[in-house]
This record gives C-alpha cells, sequence and structure tokens, in this order.
C-alpha cells in the first residue's frame, strides 16, 4: 500500500523503516523465511540485500570468535622458595653525592718554596702561639709532593745561617704542630733531614759555613727533646756521609748532635724543679747502636762495636771514629 511504501522508503526512524521493507519483502516471497547456506560464514560485508527501491541494506552479523591456537606443553612451574632459605638482601643505601676536590695547588719553584718556607719559622719564632698561620701556609700554599722539601728547606736555611738560632729551636715544634695535624708522618721529617744531608754533601756547605754540622746537631737534638724523631735516624744520615767523598764530616755531624744532647741533658738536670723544662734522659744503648753501625760502614775489617753507657764513653766513641777516618 501507499503508506506502507512510504514507511518503507521515508520514515525517519530507521529501525521502523527496516522492519517494515522486512515484511514487505516476506509478503513478495510467500511468507517464507529466507535463510543463508552458511550463516556461520558469514560477514557483515557478504550479506546484503536489496529493497524494492533498489537500495542495498546491510544486514549486521557477527563474525563468531576466531578459533583458540593449539596449547602446548605447559612450561615447568618455578620452585617456591623455601623457608629455609637466605632471606633477600637489604638494598644498599644511595650514596651521597661527593664533595668537589679542592683545586689542586700547583708546585713552586725551588727558590720560591725556600723563601716561603724561611719566611713561615721566622713568622712562628715571632708568633708562637698563632699556630694556625703555619698550618694554613703549609695546606692551603704548598703542594703535598714538596711538603718534604718545605721541611728540608728550613732545616738547610737554619744551618746555612749560623744567626738563626731561635729557627733551629722551634723547628721540632713546628714538625710537632704538622703532626698533630695529620699533615706530615714521622717518615717525611727522616727523609727531610736525609735529604739535607745530601744537599750540604753535594754542595760542601761545610766550606762556606764551618759549623754548619753543629748547627744541623742543633735541630737534630731538638727532634729528640720533642719526640718528633728516635735516635736511629742518625744512622742513614751518618752513611750518607760514609758513603761520600767526605767521610771525615760524619765525625763533625755526630759531634754536634752529641754536643746539643749533652748540653740539653745538663739543662734538663739543672731545672729540673721547672715544670716547664722538658725533662730529656740519653738514650746511650740506642747511641750505640748508631755509633756501632758507623764503626762498621768506616772499617774493612770487623771491629768491636764500641759500648756507650755513660757521656764520657759516648765522647770517647765519637774520637774512635775520628780515627777511623783518618785511616
Amino acid at each position: 500500500s501507499t503508506q506502507s511504501t512510504w514507511v518503507a522508503t521515508s520514515h525517519p526512524i530507521n529501525r521502523m523503516r527496516f522492519l517494515v521493507q522486512d515484511i514487505c519483502e516476506l509478503r513478495r516471497g510467500g511468507w517464507k523465511q529466507r535463510r543463508l547456506s552458511d550463516p556461520s560464514t558469514a560477514t557483515m560485508n557478504s550479506i546484503t540485500t536489496t529493497t524494492s527501491t533498489g537500495a542495498i541494506r546491510v544486514i549486521a552479523k557477527a563474525t563468531p570468535p576466531a578459533a583458540k591456537p593449539k596449547e602446548g606443553p605447559k612450561p615447568a612451574s618455578k620452585p617456591q622458595p623455601s623457608s629455609k632459605q637466605a632471606p633477600a638482601k637489604a638494598a644498599k643505601p644511595a650514596k651521597e653525592p661527593a664533595e668537589p676536590e679542592a683545586p689542586k695547588i700547583p708546585l713552586l719553584e725551588k727558590e720560591a718554596l725556600t723563601t716561603k718556607a724561611l719566611a713561615t719559622i721566622q713568622e712562628f719564632v715571632l708568633n708562637p702561639d698563632d699556630v694556625e698561620n703555619p698550618f694554613l701556609v703549609l695546606k692551603e700554599e704548598v703542594a703535598k709532593e714538596q711538603y718534604q722539601d718545605f721541611l728540608g728547606s728550613i732545616v738547610y736555611s737554619t744551618m746555612a745561617n749560623t744567626k738563626l738560632i731561635k729557627e733551629r729551636q722551634v723547628f721540632s715544634r713546628l714538625c710537632q704542630l704538622y703532626l698533630h695535624r695529620g699533615l706530615i708522618n714521622k717518615e717525611i721529617c727522616r727523609k727531610a733531614l736525609e735529604k739535607t744531608i745530601e744537599r750540604t754533601i753535594e754542595e760542601e756547605l761545610w766550606t762556606d759555613v764551618p759549623k754548619a754540622w753543629y748547627n744541623l746537631g742543633e735541630v737534630v737534638k731538638g727532634l729528640f727533646v720533642g719526640k718528633v724523631a728516635d735516635i736511629s735516624v742518625l744512622t742513614p744520615m751518618a752513611n750518607l756521609l760514609i758513603q761520600s767523598e767526605s767521610r771525615p764530616e760524619v765525625v763533625n755531624f755526630l759531634e754536634g748532635v752529641v754536643k746539643h744532647v749533652t748540653q740539653e741533658q745538663a739543662k734538663a738536670t739543672d731545672d729540673s724543679e721547672l715544670i716547664e723544662t722538658p725533662q730529656f734522659e740519653i738514650d746511650y744503648k740506642k747511641f750505640q747502636d748508631v755509633f756501632g753501625s758507623v764503626v762498621g760502614g768506616l772499617s774493612s775489617n770487623k771491629k768491636q762495636k764500641p759500648k756507650i753507657t755513660s757521656k764520657e764513653e759516648l765522647i770517647s766513641a765519637i774520637e774512635d771514629i775520628r780515627e777511623l777516618c783518618e785511616e
């Protein structure tokens, strides 16, 4: 009818329009339901029908789900952790950011290092209570590689100038300061002394400064009293002289040390009532070992090690060494 035709072609609601179209088609087909040959294989693109007006209508049909792939052999299940197993390691704490490195101190020329070293010890003589100034000079103005040369420059400068008595006397206190603050160790002190001996031999300082060895003895004595160095450091220092062409100078060196050590002993005895005066006792056993090593280095024959138990025997041992040097 006209009304059904209008509904099938012009009705604004799609559902009503398609429903009327299906009824019209069913009536034209003798009221027989149209079936697809294989609905299971039909797709949305293949199911179409033509209306009486020639329009193509698509009937949506859900595509059957794809077949599941065949399952392979199941993987072996992971063994469950035993209750006896060790507990998991705790995560390491995050590292704190490293502090920025201090700028590297440039190396000083030999002359500049000597000037700075001498100025430091002289300033320390003028202001003995100001321990920060010499500490900061070494820490912030001198490279670590030159600490030994810095100390050696002080020793050599005070050896070369007999007038620098106070500088030689406070050198051990300056070393104590550096040791206490952790800038140096006793090995650096020992090597500084040995290097000073080498430089003195090379430049033959005693020809211009006759009291050079006596001055060095004063420096070394202070190190013994302040317990910065041990008497045993005399052995390698004396051996440097023995192995050089200046063997007789070993007597002057040891004599200078002994004179200052015995003077310090006498001073400690006279001022024993004063608390400020350090009590210093000569370790004759260690001097005996040092002198025995020197005698062995000077003599080709195996001489008996000198026996030293008193100040008189110590001075006598020096005379024996003098005779060996003159042979």
